[in-house]
């Protein structure tokens, strides 16, 4: 254990908490910036435009193509007649989506981490004799 402060011992467990609520602030904090960088991209990109390319949604979403013909295909987005052969979006649909909140990503599960536990010396002994009475080893 080694000392954070004067009088205060960090332990593992305290180290831990303290990390993950420290995660957890930066995450919030680079979502809020996201938002903030997609609001902006929005009222430069298509300020006057009725409909963007699935590229410019993407950028304005802040998502890949297959995100977007998703949110087309549960009605959270909707098509605008093509531009040659480009897909087009309403923007009035990534305004609202955008207005509701994007739907959370799924994120991958992460391993806790996990503590050792302390040994009990003469339990681990008994332990190893026994195994070696078993397999008919002595030492």
């Amino acid at each position: 254990m080694t000392p954070d402060a004067p009088g205060r011992v960090l332990s593992p467990e305290t180290a831990i908490r303290d990390l993950a609520e420290f995660q957890e602030a930066v995450v919030k904090a680079l979502n809020s910036i996201a938002s903030d960088v997609r609001q902006l991209r929005l009222t430069q990109i298509a300020k006057h435009a009725r409909a963007v390319p699935v590229g410019q949604a993407q950028a304005l979403l802040g998502c890949g193509k297959t995100k977007v013909y998703k949110y087309i295909g549960t009605g959270q987005l909707t098509r605008a007649p093509k531009r040659g052969k480009e897909v087009m979006i309403l923007m009035e649909s990534i305004d609202a989506l955008l207005a509701d909140g994007i739907p959370a990503e799924p994120t991958r599960r992460r391993r806790k981490a996990q503590i050792a536990k302390p040994v009990d010396g003469e339990a681990l002994e008994a332990e190893i004799s026994a195994l070696s009475l078993r397999f008919g080893r002595t030492g």
